[in-house]
């Protein structure tokens, strides 16, 4: 990939977020008629049930208007786990952390809790994305808040895998698109 296409490819995933989000709640307060000619996804099939029996993950709360599980975890973190989508489906997971955290300093503690939660979920492509990490076979992309880590691995790059750490949120997430 050329650098400008990663570029537009972080730029794509980071404006997803951000319209997801407005989207669904704006879906959430239309009538369901609009829920339907808006969406390409059927919102009414997106349930947690990807999370049960995950024993790790059993104290969630669901928000079925967002499609997205949240807990805290022990060591301080909060974990979001989104799971649908209304025009592109999304399997994505964000941690929230209780100190700031950086690409720079923090990639081996990142990369760690990224491959815990994926070999958790069984929609990421565990193998795949551990040996990437491993092998250092990403393209990272930053700007101001902001870093991207892109995959040149061919499946990883046809779900459009993403790490993306926000220094001033505190986060840092893995995300793919399934449909």
């Amino acid at each position: 990939m050329k650098p400008y296409q990663l570029l537009l490819l972080a730029s794509f995933i980071f404006l997803h977020f951000s319209c997801e989000t407005v989207k669904n709640k704006r879906l959430a307060n239309s009538s369901k008629d609009t829920v339907k000619e808006d969406c390409l996804v059927s919102r009414t099939v997106q349930t947690d049930a990807f999370l049960k029996g995950i024993k790790e993950l059993q104290n969630y709360t669901w928000n079925d208007t967002e499609k997205e599980a949240a807990l805290e975890l022990p060591n301080g973190e909060k974990l979001t786990i989104t799971h649908g989508g209304c025009i592109h489906f999304l399997a994505a997971a964000e941690f929230h952390t209780p100190t700031p955290i950086r690409f720079e300093n923090d990639s081996t503690y990142i990369f760690k809790r990224v491959l815990w939660i994926t070999k958790l979920l069984k929609d990421f492509k565990y193998p795949q994305l551990k040996e990437a990490i491993k092998k250092g076979n990403y393209q990272k992309i930053k700007n101001k808040h902001i870093t991207t880590l892109t995959f040149t691995d061919k499946a990883l790059q046809e779900k459009f895998y993403a790490i993306t750490i926000n220094t001033k949120e505190q986060t840092f997430s893995v995300s793919q698109f399934l449909e």
